[in-house]
């Protein structure tokens, strides 16, 4: 992996744990962000078509535990910047609307997969 990847790692790996204790009530998040759904929703569409750009970029290019790496790395590690911020919101809005974190992964996944499905020359 290269430097840039290892940093990026690191900082989906904090998002993830900063939003599972929160889940968990270890480190309260809640109520530290009030931000809305269509900016938490356009950071998942940012982060789906920047992670699927990213990939089909650099995938073609690496070999297959590389790439398995690098698909694991740009597929898991954008959601929890996601599900962080969400964690963050008001206890209200997160009870008033609990499906959010779901809606948002699918959001993120389908401006991933959007740049996969296009045909690149090689």
């Amino acid at each position: 992996m290269k430097r840039l990847q290892v940093v990026f790692a690191a900082l989906f790996a904090a998002c993830w744990l900063a939003a599972i204790l929160g889940a968990i009530d270890v480190a309260p998040l809640a109520g530290t962000l009030d931000m809305g759904l269509y900016p938490l929703y356009s950071l998942a569409v940012v982060a789906g078509s920047a992670a699927g750009n990213a990939y089909a970029w650099r995938a073609f290019r690496l070999e297959s535990p590389e790439r398995k790496r690098l698909l694991a790395l740009c597929l898991a590690g954008p959601p929890g910047l996601v599900s962080m911020l969400r964690g963050m919101a008001p206890e209200a809005a997160q009870d008033a609307a609990p499906f959010v974190p779901l809606w948002a992964f699918f959001v993120f996944a389908i401006f991933f997969v959007v740049p996969l499905t296009i045909r690149r020359p090689r």
